[in-house]
């Protein structure tokens, strides 16, 4: 590699990489860049493929609300539980594992105004999203 080529990728190597991180961030950090609105009290969301069929969820603040749960997936479990990620990965509430293909719903109790994590815990690196709550 001759002179002329070594000073062109030392220079633009590190903007490309800069560029393109934000990107393949960790499916954490892409999970809090999701956005959505609260639209009443009753949610739904589907697991299929080991993955969930929405990046976010939402619900209106210091009201109860259910969670309507569709796993799709032959003979896996899955669920759905809510974590405060950013105060230590408080447990919010936790749905039992249902085997699929299932439905259940869940009643979860009125939660305070905030941006939090829902996971699946059995698949918590593949399957997760933003909860807003307000």
């Amino acid at each position: 590699m001759g002179i002329r080529r070594r000073v062109v990728a030392a220079t633009f190597l590190p903007v490309v990489a800069g560029l393109s991180w934000p990107m393949i961030g960790s499916p954490a950090a892409l999970a809090q860049q999701a956005t959505c609105t609260a639209n009443g009290t009753a949610l739904t969301i589907g697991a299929d493929d080991k993955k969930f069929d929405k990046d976010c969820l939402a619900a209106p603040a210091e009201q109860a609300f259910t969670i309507e749960f569709d796993n799709r997936d032959l003979a896996r479990g899955h669920n759905v539980a809510i974590y405060d990620t950013a105060n230590g990965n408080k447990n919010l509430f936790k749905g039992d594992v249902i085997r699929g293909p299932s439905k259940t719903t869940y009643s979860v109790p009125a939660q305070a105004a905030g941006t939090y994590e829902f996971v699946c815990d059995p698949h918590a690196e593949d399957m997760r999203g933003t909860f807003i709550v307000g």
